[in-house]
């Protein structure tokens, strides 16, 4: 049953109806295009919209009006071919025209549709300005990209599987090859072969899925064969839209280098401080150059090593220590005599190695050689053993087989020798530290002898055994100048002798003439060469070899000498003039007690006798006794006197320190009596130093701690001569405690504080203030504003600080 044509046109005006909402419904737009006359004959509201028209104002305009003539050309061409037969394209980007004539990105695509029995195009058309945008964000983040990944300092490179597909010009450089040449090769073959167990296992992990998290350090080979280390971090990206994995790449040949170099001087300080291990164990010598050689022969992987000390007194190198080596050749090669010329060539070599032939005469190059020889050593080298500008000795190492020491080798073997150096230096020091203390402790005995009696010859014979104990002797003796003779005041020895204690000899036939007249010492190294002077002939015949002959001072003039002579030639040298000297000193000193005490003795029996016959002719007289003491002390006044006459530098000292004292007691509120006792110590205070010989009081130059010991016993030798008198016993303490400090660092007691009494601190600061503002043979005086610097200063530790500001207050009134 057909249809009528009624119900036919409904339907077909309904499915014209549905057509026209879905085409208006798209978000697309829509236009049908006339093929003969190239119009619009239909566009929906998108479309107009997107061309800013309404959909009636498109309808009949030609298409061209919608596009730039450009566009129109590229579609015209391309719709020329599809009616050829080529292949329509599925979407066609061009640009369209709106109603402003504003160019607007679009896409086509254009289907061959009949409408009405008439052959029209059917044109989708979208905006793509949003797509273009982002498009164009994209390119330029690419172009960013890209120029950030040229600019940096590291290399940055793609990798799709093993290939390389982007590489900036920064990794070209680093593998030495041109960039071109880069894109598309495998990595694998850029890399060093040690580098290619890691990198397939990175690449493994990479098949899995994985990408390593860690850097990676590989190493690879420059086309010219240098070797360069690289540092990678890999990362997971997206590239040209596919997956792929980045490296950037950063060169750490410097640090790879560097850490070479510290691993290289690890191994030297690891072996420089195994050295210094072994040297800070032990200052026996013996121990410690053994056990050093045996550090060096395990850092080094030696076979062999030696050490020989350089002795040049006894012109010869001596093997001290050896480790791999027979017994019999290190017999042999024990000692190797030097010849002058040998010695200074050795001292002067600035060479890093040396060579048996360098240092050694022939005979000693060819015994040193034997290593080689007989020994079988194939590989050999010495360096010098230098600490601080001195030549110590000679370290020889050596190999069986066929080694090369690369100057890496001599380097640390310099090293490690220099430490071995310094470690044979501070053992050396160490033993003459250990001798001198012996010295030190045997002269402090020797000073305690020679001033326990005023008697020399009494106590010449113990003081000559304890002399033996650091210089040996076969005779020792005193002898001292009378006018034209020589006296021998004191003589120990087990042979006979004609020059005994007591014998006299003219001094002209002596070495002691020679000795007073150049005011120095003699050294006759064998009488049986040179006998210069009459007396050595007698003591050659005694059997006698060789002598020293030490002056002893007096107010600056040698007034004897103390000598010591030996059967053996050449017994004295630098070594036993540095002791002797020290004690010739002592000896000098307790002469001159005896003396002064003598003299001092004699000096007390007139004293006592004129006291006692002032006493007795003024018995009843207080009078008396005040002018009995006024006596005394002028007595003991022109012995002060006496002594500051000696000494131009301290003329008037003692009057003017009176004058200090008396002024500071002052300030501080003394009663009357308190001011005269302190005024009488002061003028009195340096009586003890008569005794002291003008060749330490006058001494310009430093004194030796004897003499400083000698200085220091005046305080008590003034209380000892003032303590004869009587009336004086308020005056004692302050004189003998004016050198006491005030945090017990003084002496002669190292009494401490307030202990000691007010005068001996008021004394004190006076005496120091007068002392520091006169010259002296030794320096300048100090203006009177450097000393109060120096008391205000020292006030607390030095003196009281109540007395010094007591003092000082006195120069503002």
């Amino acid at each position: 049953m057909g249809l009528s044509k009624g119900p036919r046109r409904k339907r077909s005006r309904d499915l014209e109806q549905r057509y026209r909402q879905l085409i208006e419904d798209i978000n697309d737009g829509y236009i049908l295009v006339d093929m003969q006359e190239g119009k619009a004959i239909f566009a929906n509201t998108r479309c107009a919209e997107l061309f800013g028209y309404r959909p009636e104002e498109m309808i009949g305009q030609l298409i061209d009006k919608f596009l730039t003539p450009e566009s129109m050309k590229e579609i015209a061409e391309l719709w020329q071919g599809v009616l050829s037969g080529a292949a329509a394209p599925e979407r066609l980007e061009a640009k369209g025209l709106n109603k402003e004539g504003i160019e607007i990105p679009v896409e086509f695509s254009i289907k061959l549709a009949p409408h009405e029995g008439e052959h029209t195009y059917a044109v989708l058309v979208r905006d793509i300005t949003e797509r273009k945008r982002a498009e164009e964000t994209l390119k330029q983040s690419e172009e960013k990209y890209r120029y950030l990944i040229e600019g940096i300092n590291d290399g940055y490179v793609v990798l799709r599987r093993d290939r390389i597909i982007f590489a900036n010009k920064r990794s070209a450089e680093m593998m030495g090859t041109p960039l071109e040449e880069i894109i598309g090769e495998s990595f694998f073959k850029l890399v060093a072969p040690e580098s290619l167990e890691t990198l397939e296992q990175i690449y493994e992990a990479s098949m899995r899925g994985e990408t390593p998290k860690e850097k990676v350090e590989l190493s690879l080979y420059k086309p010219d064969g240098t070797k360069t280390y690289i540092e990678l971090v890999f990362r997971d990206i997206i590239y040209e839209g596919k997956p792929a994995v980045s490296a950037i790449i950063r060169d750490i040949t410097e640090r790879k280098q560097a850490e070479e170099e510290i691993l290289k001087h690890t191994k030297q300080l690891e072996a420089l401080y195994s050295v210094a291990s072994v040297a800070s164990q032990t200052l026996d010598l013996g121990e410690l150059l053994d056990r050093a050689l045996y550090k060096v022969q395990e850092v080094m992987e030696l076979d062999a090593g030696l050490i020989y000390l350089f002795i040049p007194k006894a012109e010869e190198v001596v093997l001290k220590a050896h480790r791999g080596i027979s017994e019999e050749l290190a017999r042999e090669i024990a000692g190797i005599k030097l010849q002058h010329q040998e010695i200074e060539r050795a001292i002067q070599s600035e060479e890093p190695t040396v060579s048996a032939e360098s240092i050694f005469n022939e005979a000693g190059a060819a015994l040193f050689m034997g290593l080689q020889e007989r020994e079988g050593f194939r590989s050999y080298t010495a360096v010098p053993l230098w600490a601080k500008g001195v030549l110590h000795g000679v370290m020889a190492i050596a190999s069986y087989s066929e080694r090369e020491f690369t100057p890496e080798d001599i380097g640390l073997l310099q090293a490690l020798g220099n430490q071995i150096a310094v470690a044979i230096e501070n053992a050396s020091l160490y033993r003459d530290i250990k001798d001198k203390a012996e010295r030190l402790a045997v002269t402090a005995k020797l000073t305690r002898i020679i001033v326990s009696s005023l008697d020399i010859e009494e106590v010449f014979d113990t003081f000559a055994s304890e002399v033996k104990r650091l210089v040996d002797f076969d005779r020792a003796s005193i002898a001292v100048v009378e006018g034209d003779r020589l006296r021998f005041i004191a003589v120990s020895s087990a042979m006979e002798t004609e020059l005994a204690i007591g014998t006299t000899v003219p001094l002209q036939e002596s070495a002691t003439a020679w000795v007073v007249e150049n005011k120095t010492h003699n050294i006759e190294t064998d009488f049986a060469q040179e006998a210069r002077f009459s007396i050595d002939e007698t003591l050659f015949k005694e059997g006698l070899r060789s002598a020293i002959r030490l002056p002893l001072f007096s107010k600056g003039e040698v007034f004897g000498t103390f000598n010591l002579m030996s059967r053996h030639p050449n017994a004295y040298g630098e070594r036993e003039l540095e002791i002797l000297e020290e004690l010739a000193g002592q000896i000098a000193t307790a002469i001159q007690n005896d003396r002064l005490y003598q003299e001092s003795e004699q000096r007390k029996d007139e004293l006592e006798g004129a006291y006692d016959q002032l006493m007795s002719s003024a018995r009843a007289l207080d009078r008396g006794k005040r002018d009995l003491e006024d006596a005394y002390l002028s007595m003991a006044r022109t012995l002060v006197l006496t002594l500051e006459a000696r000494d131009p530098y301290t003329r008037g000292h003692s009057e003017r320190v009176a004058q200090f004292s008396r002024q500071t007691a002052i300030e501080m509120g003394l009663s009357r009596e308190e001011m005269r006792t302190l005024e009488t110590a002061a003028r009195l205070h340096d009586l003890g130093k008569i005794g002291i010989p003008d060749a330490i009081l006058l001494k310009a130059g430093p004194i030796t701690p004897s003499e400083r010991a000698e200085i220091q016993l005046h305080p008590t030798r003034a209380v000892e001569l003032l303590r004869f008198l009587g009336f004086m016993d308020g005056v004692l303490p302050i004189v003998e405690g004016h050198h006491e400090r005030y945090n017990g660092g003084g002496y002669p007691d190292g009494i401490k504080g307030e202990l000691t009494p007010l005068g001996a601190r008021i004394l004190a600061v006076a005496d120091a203030y007068d002392a520091m503002t006169s010259t002296r043979p030794y320096r300048p005086p100090m203006t009177s504003d450097e000393v109060i610097g120096v008391l205000r200063k020292g006030a607390g530790t030095q003196w009281d600080p109540k007395v010094v500001e007591a003092f000082l207050r006195t120069f503002g009134k």
